[in-house]
C-alpha cells in the first residue's frame, strides 16, 4: 500500500510541473488547472488505490482528514457520506454539517468553457439525499437542503432554514 502511495504522490508532482507551462493552461480561465488537477487526481486513486482509498473511507472520520489532506476545507466533526463532491479546493464545508447521498460542485461549464467558483455551505448544515448543490453557492449556518433540492448558481440561501425545490425556496 505504501508503495501505491509513493507513487500517487510522484504522479501529482510530476503533473503539477509538467502542465502549467503548457500553453493551455495559460490561457484557461483562472482556476481550470485546480479543476482538472483534482479530476486527474480522482482517476489515480481510482485505478491505482482500487477501489479508491476515497470510496473505502466514505462515511468515516477518516474521509473527511483524506479531504483535508486533498486541500478541501472540511470543518470538525463534519459527517459526509457517499456524496459526489467536484473540485475539492472550490468547497467548504463548515463544522457539524451533514452532507448525505447528495452532489456538490466547484465548477460549471458554459459556452464550452469550464467556471471554477466557490462553494461555501456553513455550519451546522444539513444537505439530504439527492440535492444538489451548484457552483457559486453560498448556504449559511443552520440551513436544511431537503431532498432534491436545488440552489442556482449564485444563489445565497439564508441562515436558520429549510428549503426545497428547483429553484430553492425557504419553506421554514
Amino acid at each position: 500500500m505504501s508503495f501505491q502511495v509513493l507513487r500517487y504522490l510522484l504522479f501529482v508532482i510530476i503533473w503539477r510541473l509538467i502542465f502549467p507551462s503548457t500553453e493551455y493552461w495559460q490561457q484557461a480561465e483562472p482556476g481550470t488547472f485546480r479543476a482538472a488537477l483534482w479530476y486527474y487526481l480522482l482517476q489515480v486513486d481510482i485505478r491505482v488505490l482500487r477501489p479508491g482509498l476515497l470510496s473505502q473511507t466514505k462515511g468515516s472520520p477518516a474521509y473527511t482528514f483524506l479531504l483535508r489532506l486533498l486541500g478541501m476545507d472540511v470543518g470538525l466533526f463534519t459527517y459526509i457520506d457517499d456524496n459526489v463532491l467536484g473540485d475539492y479546493t472550490y468547497l467548504s464545508v463548515g463544522r457539524f454539517s451533514v452532507l448525505y447521498d447528495s452532489e456538490a460542485w466547484g465548477h460549471t461549464y458554459s459556452g464550452g468553457l469550464l467556471h471554477s467558483r466557490q462553494t461555501s455551505i456553513g455550519e451546522f448544515v444539513t444537505v439530504a439525499s439527492t440535492a444538489y448543490v451548484t457552483a457559486n453557492v453560498l448556504i449559511d449556518d443552520n440551513t436544511t437542503l431537503r431532498p432534491g433540492t436545488y440552489p442556482f448558481p449564485g444563489e445565497t440561501l439564508g441562515p436558520n432554514g429549510e428549503y426545497e425545490g428547483n429553484p430553492a425556496r425557504k419553506v421554514v
